[in-house]
């Protein structure tokens, strides 16, 4: 019978180089993982520090922004003051055109005693003086009816001259009302203009910093998608490929647990209640080594 060939075990130095095989391999997959965590943390960073300078954009836009509403409220205030004191103006203006109208109906009404008295004396004038002395019951009767009248012409004429002066006067003082009312329309026209430009201004430094707003939310939107991609390969790395996707305090720390999210930075520089805080957390109590990420 032909002899049988025995089989030759393995020996030690197989054995050696198929440990070292599994372990470069098994070395390489777990670089592998934390290859694409260092990418997660890269991308977060980048999408941070790009929020941190439109943040730092959109707080200066404010305070821009709060400095033109400071200028459109206290142009308001100068429109305001103008805007009543046209209104007295206005006022003080209708009262001098009553006392103009009231001091011409006095004139007309003393035009007419005027003109009634000059009409009597051109009609006596056209009577001799005989005539008039022998209508008269003595001369002292004549002599008073000539005082008199000439008494009530000067009187009338005195009083024409002086509504005529207080006519010229309220004539005078409406002008310089109506002139300074005119001024005034027109300074408030420039301070209308000026606050129509400053919240021109306003509006578009508050869309700015509206489209700041939007791209810091849009970011942070991403960036929790980023962490829940990075719990998604962490697990799967060091977990099982088990995610837990809310904390309980049962399996995590209760001051971490307790506290409101990401109001607390964890043992590995994550913020707590976030599922990469907690898939370190798992890590660590396993008892396998888990390093400060600081990614927050």
């Amino acid at each position: 019978m032909p002899k049988q060939k025995n089989k030759k075990p393995f020996s030690s130095k197989r054995y050696a180089v198929l440990f070292v095989i599994t372990a470069v391999l098994a070395f390489a997959a777990l670089m592998s993982g934390w290859v694409a965590a260092d990418q997660f943390d890269d991308q977060i960073r980048e999408l941070q520090n790009q929020n941190s300078g439109l943040q730092q954009n959109s707080r200066s836009l404010a305070a821009e922004a709060a400095s033109y509403e400071d200028a459109i409220n206290k142009l308001q205030v100068q429109i305001d003051g103008l805007h009543q004191a046209i209104l007295d103006n206005q006022r003080q203006n209708d009262e001098l055109q009553r006392q103009i109208d009231a001091a011409q109906v006095e004139l007309n009404h003393q035009k007419q005693i005027l003109g009634q008295n000059i009409k009597a004396m051109y009609l006596e004038g056209q009577i001799s003086t005989i005539e008039i002395l022998a209508s008269s019951n003595d001369l002292s009767e004549f002599v008073d009816k000539q005082t008199y009248r000439n008494s009530v012409q000067s009187k009338v004429r005195t009083t024409l001259d002086k509504i005529t002066q207080i006519k010229l006067e309220l004539e005078g003082k409406q002008r310089q009302i109506q002139i300074l009312i005119s001024e005034q329309e027109s300074q408030k026209a420039q301070l209308a203009s000026s606050q129509d430009e400053q919240s021109r201004m306003l509006a578009y430094t508050e869309s700015q910093k509206a489209s700041f707003d939007s791209q810091i939310k849009a970011n942070q939107t991403q960036i929790s998608e980023l962490r829940r991609q990075q719990a998604v390969t962490n697990a799967r790395l060091f977990g099982g490929g088990q995610i837990i996707s809310t904390s309980r305090c049962d399996i995590y720390p209760q001051d971490w647990c307790n506290a409101p999210m990401d109001s607390m930075i964890d043992s590995w520089g994550m913020y707590n209640r976030e599922c990469v805080s907690w898939t370190a957390y798992r890590v660590a109590v396993s008892g396998r080594y888990m390093p400060y990420w600081g990614g927050r």
